[in-house]
């Protein structure tokens, strides 16, 4: 039998159900969950999503908000936030923090997001990111 799976698509999550942490958080690491999309504050479990569109301009209070998520892709670069602990330059392997952003110096049990293509001197700016799963 061929497992081929062929009614996908590569592409953005449109408008899932966000919490509170993501308000705001464009650049931002994000887990699934059943309740919705929230912020990635766990090293030790991986998160597959970068927010690229946040909840502010929806209408109601914060647990009415939605975003739009980016599926972290090896194909494709993609913009995250990160946490300077040295000068990060090109090829430096970037790892989630605990922020949901990422950064050069691995936590205990911290996941390999992938590495920057780009140099990044201040914490908090958005680097350009190959992932790597």
């Amino acid at each position: 039998m061929d497992n081929i799976q062929t009614d996908t698509q590569c592409g953005p999550i449109v408008r899932q159900a966000a919490d509170s942490s993501l308000v705001g958080k464009i650049g931002y690491l994000a887990r699934l969950t059943a309740a919705g999309a929230v912020l990635a504050t766990d090293v030790a479990t991986r998160a597959p999503y970068v927010v690229i569109v946040d909840g502010d301009s929806a209408a109601g209070s914060d647990a009415d908000k939605s975003v739009t998520l980016e599926p972290l892709n090896p194909g494709k670069n993609i913009r995250i936030l990160c946490t300077v602990g040295n000068a990060i330059v090109p090829g430096t392997p970037l790892y989630q923090t605990d922020t949901g952003t990422v950064s050069d110096a691995q936590a205990a049990d911290a996941k390999l997001v992938g590495f920057a293509e780009e140099a990044a001197d201040a914490s908090g700016q958005a680097v350009l990111v190959r992932p790597m799963w």
